[in-house]
């Protein structure tokens, strides 16, 4: 059975003549392998880039974003914190860095993070609070944020400032010396 004439004498000759002049395809080369190769390389690639980007993204709010979390948790610092964002957010909108919506988002926060919220609801926190969310939360063009608002939020974190550190002196009078 090492002919083509062993294994099928049933057929007749002319056919068998036939088929011998067909030529089997040449032997699978190695472009397979090369293929499996780019694809590789170009996946890595690929997966790199996004990955630089993705980190990139990730840590811009730490050095941009006036709500990334606070580094320490005490009342002065969550204050002093508090005041130094409210300056670095008023001074990105009066540049044109973030829209009046963003803004709005990120005084809210601060102030959630740095204001003492009166017991009692007064008129400039009632009225700040509503302003706030008359922009973050548009129901009709709500316009512009005014620059009073950043004036209005300073007045509500800065008397906190001067409380913690009048009750820090109190604090360290009231220690006796070591």
């Amino acid at each position: 059975m090492n002919t083509l004439a062993d294994a099928a004498p049933a057929l007749p000759p002319e056919w068998l003549a036939r088929l011998a002049d067909i030529e089997p395809p040449p032997p699978a080369g190695l472009a397979w392998l090369w293929t499996l190769i780019a694809v590789l390389l170009l996946s890595g690639l690929l997966g790199g880039v996004w990955l630089l980007r993705s980190r990139r993204r990730a840590g811009a709010p730490a050095d941009h974003s006036p709500a990334h979390p606070l580094q320490s948790e005490t009342p002065e610092d969550l204050q002093n914190e508090a005041l130094r964002r409210l300056d670095r957010l008023e001074h990105r909108w009066r540049q044109g860095h973030c829209s009046s919506r963003e803004a709005a988002y990120h005084l809210a926060a601060i102030l959630r993070r740095g204001a003492a919220i009166p017991s009692e609801r007064s008129e400039a926190w009632a009225y700040l609070q509503r302003r706030l969310d008359e922009l973050r939360y548009p129901r009709r063009p709500a316009g512009e944020l005014e620059p009073e608002l950043f004036a209005r939020a300073r007045a509500f974190l800065e008397p906190r400032v001067e409380d913690a550190a009048r009750s820090r002196r109190e604090r360290e009078a009231e220690q006796p010396p070591a």
